[in-house]
């Protein structure tokens, strides 16, 4: 996983346009806190994705058909493939909430 440095932070400061202001969640400012070296930004290893398709409620979402190779297997998959896309662009690749 590659974390934001504070050159990159600076450099996307300088790409965003002036009317994005503070919006949306103070962007402007907390890159800026990021391209000052104010804030360290360290990857959330709490943080985990999985595929939520057909799930009983007690079951926690696993990996993708992406992943394993059997997108014949998922009709989101196939699609997604169809349209040059990856998991990320799937509505059933969420986050897993943590029990």
């Amino acid at each position: 996983m590659d974390l934001l440095t504070a050159e990159d932070a600076a450099k996307i400061l300088a790409m965003l346009p002036t009317e994005v202001g503070e919006a949306p969640g103070n962007l402007r400012a907390r890159l800026q806190a990021v391209a000052d070296g104010a804030v360290v930004v360290l990857p959330n290893k709490e943080r985990r994705f999985g595929c939520h398709c057909d799930l009983d409620p007690e079951e926690m979402p696993d990996g993708c058909y992406l992943d394993n190779g059997k997108a014949e297997d998922c009709v989101e998959a196939v699609r997604l493939l169809r349209e040059g896309k990856d998991k990320w662009a799937c509505k059933e690749w969420r986050e897993i909430k943590l029990r």
